[in-house]
């Protein structure tokens, strides 16, 4: 890489210097300070009074107005690929019906939400896991909001309110789906009360439960092997941008063989999803596998084994008077290679 790690204090800080026998030339940087803040609030006070120049932190909706106005300081924004979902787990009742993962995904706002808890800074969920910007996704597919529609399917279901009470039943008892939330991300905890409360709307208890990021991974991802598989209803996860850049690794979300399917933590299963998933592997060439991505986008859509929210906007702010080569990646943002490397022109 552009640089080579000349100092390492754990959890404190790390010293980068240049890598002078780098392939595309020694970096535009001689060095970099990474000073480990682990406080957002000062890392972003940091930045404000100049004893930061920029944060590997992406810059919260709320903070947008705050830096946005000022002289000395560059906010830059773009669309990110990474992901927050709803998932399922597909092993338990009645969350095994694709029907009824299907009337979830339509009993819930995805632009709303967008609005509501990123203050409109990023874009609604495609169904079908791709990003609309990505060239391999399929136009065609797109979120719907259908809460009449939701309320059918579940009827379709069996799943009917039995004793009056608005709420629907399972094998003549409540209905309650427990939806897990990362208690250190007050977003994400904002969006489950909303969902919460789109699924009454549509007759579906569900009970929101704050845990520990570890623990909640513990019941969800043991060990992070799916092979070890899963106890909860419901979470909310996400999945950092390398899993959306590039689109074969769909494969991984929805395959039914561990060995595959590294990252299908709902334990969904489809004889479609795994044909489909080796056909894409294994695809000769580029039209082939545009035909089986499509299909494979399509197959999600319908079957829900997760419903995708939001890929959240990215914005990061800087001094350009101390470096004004930062590079804003599509999906990525600004710390990757390409803002440090003098390209043809520069």
């Amino acid at each position: 890489g552009p640089f080579v790690l000349a100092e390492c204090q754990p959890d404190r800080l790390y010293r980068l210097t240049a890598n002078r026998a780098h392939f595309a030339g020694p970096p535009a940087v001689d060095e970099l300070l990474l000073p480990v803040v682990a406080d957002p609030a000062a890392a972003f006070a940091g930045l404000e009074s100049g004893e930061l120049h920029a944060t590997a932190r992406e810059l919260p909706p709320e903070l947008l107005p705050r830096f946005s106005g000022r002289t000395d300081v560059t906010v830059v924004r773009g669309a990110g690929f990474a992901t927050t979902l709803l998932q399922f787990n597909t092993e338990r009742r009645p969350w095994s019906d694709a029907r009824v993962r299907r009337a979830v995904g339509l009993a819930i706002d995805t632009t709303s939400l967008v609005e509501t808890v990123l203050l409109g800074q990023g874009t609604p969920g495609n169904p079908g896991w791709l990003h609309p910007r990505l060239p391999d996704h399929d136009p065609s597919i797109a979120a719907r909001f259908a809460p009449d529609e939701a309320r059918a399917l579940l009827d379709e279901a069996g799943l009917r309110d039995r004793d009056g009470d608005g709420l629907r039943d399972l094998a003549g008892a409540p209905l309650v789906a427990e939806l897990l939330v990362q208690a250190n991300q007050p977003g994400r905890i904002r969006a489950a009360e909303l969902i919460a409360a789109s699924m009454k709307a549509v007759g579906l208890a569900v009970r929101v439960r704050a845990e520990e990021a570890g623990s909640l991974t513990a019941k969800v991802w043991p060990d992070f092997d799916v092979a070890r598989g899963r106890s909860f209803d419901w979470t909310m996860f996400g999945w950092s941008a390398p899993l959306m850049v590039d689109p074969l690794r769909i494969t991984g979300l929805v395959d039914s063989d561990p060995r595959f399917g590294s990252n299908n933590i709902g334990g969904y299963r489809s004889a479609e999803a795994d044909r489909l998933s080796s056909t894409l592997r294994t695809a000769a060439n580029a039209d082939d596998r545009r035909v089986a991505l499509h299909a494979l986008e399509s197959l999600i859509a319908r079957d829900r084994p997760f419903v995708l929210l939001w890929y959240a906007d990215l914005a990061y702010a800087y001094r350009p008077a101390a470096y004004d080569g930062w590079r804003f990646q599509a999906g990525q943002g600004l710390l990757h290679k390409l803002s440090f490397v003098r390209l043809a022109g520069d």
